[in-house]
Order: C-alpha cells, then sequence, then structure tokens
C-alpha cells in the first residue's frame, strides 16, 4: 500500500490520460505544520497498484475453423462480444471468408499494450509453435467460446 497525491496518480488505462508521468512516492511531513490529519485528505490510498479487479481486461485469442484447420490470432478488450461477432459473420475479411468461429486459444492481460504485443509475437510464429500453444491449453480443440463447453472437455482423463 502506498500514498500518492491525488493529483498525481500515475495513469491507469480505465481512466482519461490527463497527465501520463510517474510521480515519486509522497511522504506526508509533519514539521511543515500540518497535522496528519491535513496531510492525509490530500492523498489517496492505492491499494494494488498492478491489476486492481475495477482495471478492464484485454485478450489476444486464436480462433479456428475446424480441428488443425485455419488460424486467426486477434485481440481485443471484449472477448464474449467480439467472438460472437465472429461466430455471426458480422466482421467481414480473414475470418468470414474461411469460417473461422471456434475460440480454441485465449490469455487475458491487463493495459491493452501487452495484448497488442503478445499478437503482435503469436502472429509472427509459424504454424506449428502457435498449434503446440493451442494444444497446451485446449488438446481437444474444444470451441471454448460455445454455451455447452465444461472443463472436462478440456481435460477428459
Amino acid at each position: 500500500m502506498r500514498w500518492v497525491k491525488k493529483a498525481s496518480i500515475p495513469f491507469a488505462s480505465h481512466e482519461k490520460k490527463h497527465n501520463q508521468t510517474q510521480h515519486p512516492r509522497v511522504i506526508p511531513n509533519e514539521r511543515e505544520g500540518s497535522s496528519p490529519l491535513e496531510t492525509k485528505k490530500n492523498l489517496v490510498k492505492i491499494i494494488n497498484p498492478y491489476f486492481p479487479a475495477f482495471m478492464k481486461q484485454y485478450y489476444t485469442y486464436i480462433l479456428a475453423n475446424k480441428r488443425n484447420g485455419t488460424i486467426y490470432v486477434g485481440f481485443t478488450g471484449d472477448l464474449r462480444r467480439r467472438t460472437a461477432e465472429h461466430k455471426e459473420g458480422k466482421i467481414p475479411g480473414f475470418t468470414k471468408k474461411y469460417g473461422i468461429k471456434m475460440l480454441v486459444w485465449y490469455q487475458v492481460f491487463p493495459t491493452a499494450d501487452d495484448a497488442i504485443y503478445a499478437e503482435k509475437k503469436i502472429k509472427k510464429w509459424r504454424r506449428d509453435k502457435k498449434v503446440a500453444l493451442i494444444e497446451a491449453m485446449n488438446m481437444n480443440w474444444v470451441d471454448l467460446a460455445d454455451p455447452n463447453f465444461s472443463r472436462e472437455d478440456l481435460f477428459p482423463f
């Protein structure tokens, strides 16, 4: 836990970009004539600065049209909405052209930059490395976005 000035809270991905610079810790100085209560009223407590529960999550995901079929790598801030759009064919382009609708792998990230970085990195991989990544999480290539999906489909043993 730490204390920082209200005006100098570091930029969080869910807030507007007012001031993106990092600020040093603020330590109340009681020698300047202010009481601890007066000093603390201008401060705000940050309990978990790395990944608070209220922060938005971002996803890098892999879709396929069938087991060992055509693969698509993407990123989104709303995985349910995005997979539904792919399934309904609302998104023109590669996924619609090749009938890619099965969510076979995903990973959660705290920032959009992290998710975009992972997407770009995975897109550069050879196909066999992508297949190994999918099969490490989903060896049966089950559609993870299917409403009838159960964890037993992933690990039948």
